[in-house]
């Protein structure tokens, strides 16, 4: 099954570097993530940081979920799902 995004819930994690938000497995909680690379590479979060990444994400939302059901999938369903650079190439 693909992930789902109902609700719109992202949080910049400063420890991380990284866009935590949140999927959908038939209804069980599935934890996402992008991180800042990917975004300023791939998605024009200029030169990073916590506006210009959280901008980025919702600006280009919609790729960056598809990115991570594809990931999921891809990854037979098992785990939190995180994006990063390599995965945009």
């Amino acid at each position: 099954m693909a992930l789902m995004f109902p609700r719109q819930i992202r949080n910049w994690d400063l420890r991380k570097n990284i866009v935590d938000f949140l999927g959908e497995d038939g209804g069980k909680p599935m934890p996402c993530a992008i991180s800042m690379g990917a975004l300023i590479d791939h998605f024009g979060a200029g030169r990073g940081g916590k506006k210009a990444c959280l901008a980025a994400f919702d600006r280009w939302h919609v790729a960056i979920e598809t990115k991570a059901s594809d990931k999921y999938a891809a990854q037979a369903h098992i785990g939190p799902v995180l994006l990063r650079r390599v995965d945009f190439a």
